[in-house]
């Protein structure tokens, strides 16, 4: 692969179209709504509110086709990467794969846009909401996994994590997080409200990463730390949209994550990491407590208790499998 396909360059290119796509989904977003809009009520935290009243057999085929061939195009170039440990390496350029998955994503993220405005569902019509929401939090737990012989999982502290489903996790996490972010993806249609709209942006930049492996971009710490915590950006936002009086809870429960574990993806005086970690602390008091909900702090907990829980099942799960059915190459 000629060394002219740098990964800052097509890097530059990737950021550029999605700036483009998020400008045009909201220019096009009020003819959206004139067409389709009334919806239908919003029923509680289980209910998805963007989909059609009565939707067409016209909207499901388009939907479910789209999605479907962008899973099967990315899955299959994935695993022909895999297949030709093309996926290894820091390479400050990118190969044939990387650019094919760029290409396919790309291509596909138009013709959602378009299908959008022609027939406005996207697959959540057949899909309960929390498939959407546990794929991303699995995509997190994942992420936190992989990365804590570098960073550690609490306040920088750095061990070894079991082996075998560290090497496992390493070369089969892309299928799975390919997965989540198409899947995802095709889960809403592409809406401009700000509540949608920065979820399709945080959306954008990780179909970035899963094109990019094998690349020095790919395992780049500082643009980990943006992707584990553009989600934080992207759960306020929805929330603060919705009106559901939750926004301080994904707030200052995300934030959690980055100041006990992702901020540790940088090398700093200890005394840094200790203001953060107090500022965050005195901040999330204070806005309960204005906000009258001290009775309520408990619920900082709930995205670390889902995300810390589910990293610790897998080191769980890789203990169990290193003592119960040992690596007879590893002892020998």
């Amino acid at each position: 692969m000629s060394q002219k396909h740098t990964v800052k360059l097509w890097l530059a290119i990737s950021l550029i179209f999605s700036a483009a796509l998020t400008l045009a989904t909201i220019l096009l977003g009020p003819s959206l709504v004139a067409r389709f809009y009334p919806l239908l009520e919003d029923q509680g935290s289980a209910w998805y509110f963007w989909k059609l009243p009565e939707p067409t057999l016209w909207s499901r085929l388009f939907s479910w086709g789209g999605y479907a061939l962008h899973q099967i195009s990315v899955w299959i170039l994935v695993g022909l990467a895999i297949k030709n440990k093309a996926v290894w390496g820091r390479k400050p350029f990118l190969n044939g794969y990387n650019l094919a998955v760029l290409l396919v994503n790309a291509f596909f993220l138009v013709l959602h846009l378009v299908q959008t405005q022609l027939f406005y569902d996207g697959i959540a019509q057949e899909v309960p909401i929390w498939m959407s929401q546990g794929s991303v939090i699995v995509m997190l737990v994942l992420m936190l996994y992989l990365q804590i012989a570098e960073r550690g999982l609490f306040f920088g502290k750095r061990f070894r994590p079991p082996q075998r489903l560290l090497k496992f996790l390493r070369l089969f996490h892309g299928p799975y997080i390919a997965w989540a972010v198409v899947f995802t993806f095709w889960f809403h249609p592409m809406e401009s409200n700000f509540g949608l709209m920065s979820g399709f942006v945080y959306m954008f930049l990780l179909f970035i990463q899963i094109s990019f492996f094998g690349t020095r971009l790919h395992v780049n710490k500082s643009w980990l730390v943006l992707l584990e915590s553009g989600v934080m950006i992207h759960a306020l936002l929805i929330s603060l949209y919705k009106n559901d009086g939750m926004w301080q809870m994904f707030l200052f429960g995300f934030m959690a994550m980055f100041v006990f574990t992702h901020q540790f993806n940088w090398k700093k005086p200890a005394w840094l990491s200790a203001v953060l970690i107090a500022a965050y602390a005195l901040s999330a008091l204070l806005v309960y407590a204005r906000l009258e909900r001290f009775g309520k702090l408990f619920e900082l907990s709930f995205i670390p208790t889902a995300l810390y829980g589910g990293t610790l099942l897998l080191l769980l799960i890789g203990w169990l499998i290193e003592k119960l059915a040992p690596d007879k190459a590893a002892r020998t």
